[in-house]
């Protein structure tokens, strides 16, 4: 398993654990699980191909547009939205992970 494939299982398990209301832990504490292990996860993989960068900032920027659609569902929606939501969080950590990595490296030249 490669390391790209552990880090959005880690998003999706901690974005899991963080949409269930029932757990008492702070929603501040799970976005910033979440940003820290999207960061580390945009800074550790080698994302070479440019198509892939831009996939990680469109889904970092549409997720949580498409995701309040779901709030419409009865009785899942909700639900769904906040797992979508928290998931997006951490892709958006990758994201800040992948510019840095950028600028780092056009700054070393």
């Amino acid at each position: 398993m490669n390391q790209e494939r552990i880090y959005v299982i880690a998003l999706l398990a901690i974005g899991l654990l963080a949409s269930i209301p029932q757990i008492p832990v702070g929603a501040n504490i799970w976005g910033m699980i979440l940003v820290v292990v999207g960061i580390v996860g945009g800074v550790m993989v080698n994302y070479s191909d440019m198509m892939q960068r831009l996939m990680v900032y469109v889904v970092a920027v549409a997720m949580p547009i498409f995701s309040d659609a779901l709030n419409v569902l009865p009785t899942v929606g909700p639900w769904l939205n906040t797992l979508l939501d928290n998931v997006a969080t951490g892709i958006q950590g990758m994201a800040i992970g992948l510019v840095v990595m950028g600028l780092l490296a056009r700054a070393k030249g």
